[in-house]
């Protein structure tokens, strides 16, 4: 008895290149193009950092915190060590890439 259809049917990913079609491609995009990733996720990545330090500065700057709960106002300050640490981690990783990046696009 042969098998039944899939439910859904196969997806459709374009045309199969011949691997000297893909080579051209690949070509014409560029050596480039990683290292374009590469600085595009490092922009995310610091983007993400900063907000998250700017959530923590917003909540330490709430004057009731330290009234409230003081352990609450030390865990925030440890929070906020590791929110600077990560964002100048980010900001090294995207100005490494930027950097290859630009070098590359110039050559």
């Amino acid at each position: 008895m042969p098998a039944p259809p899939p439910a859904v049917p196969p997806r459709w990913n374009g045309p199969r290149l011949l691997p000297a079609q893909a080579r051209t491609r690949q070509a014409r995009q560029g050596p480039h193009r990683p290292a374009r990733r590469r600085a595009e996720a490092a922009e995310a990545a610091l983007a993400r950092a900063t907000q998250a330090l700017a959530a923590v500065d917003a909540a330490l700057a709430n004057p009731t915190a330290f009234a409230k709960d003081p352990f609450k106002a030390v865990e925030l300050a440890r929070k906020r060590e590791q929110a600077q640490a990560a964002l100048a981690a980010a900001e090294a990783e995207w100005m490494e890439a930027a950097e290859a990046y630009e070098a590359l696009r110039e050559a």
